[in-house]
């Protein structure tokens, strides 16, 4: 007797392939969406000052190790 694809898609089958299917779709739509929302949230602790600003310009921390 052959094996027929037919003969073994039965409703738990199919079920399991939406799932699967449902799973994968989610996936690759949430990554971008995720991706946004922590560039937006990195983008606001920039403008915050979350991270160190130097008091002068890169160039007067050179001319400082040039004079030393």
């Amino acid at each position: 007797m052959r094996w027929r694809l037919r003969d073994r898609a039965t409703f738990q089958h199919k079920a399991g392939i939406v799932t699967l299917w449902v799973v994968v779709l989610g996936a690759a739509w949430s990554l971008p969406v995720l991706s946004a929302m922590q560039h937006q949230a990195e983008k606001a602790r920039m403008e915050s000052g979350y991270y160190y600003t130097p008091q002068r310009p890169a160039s007067a921390y050179m001319e400082a190790l040039a004079g030393e």
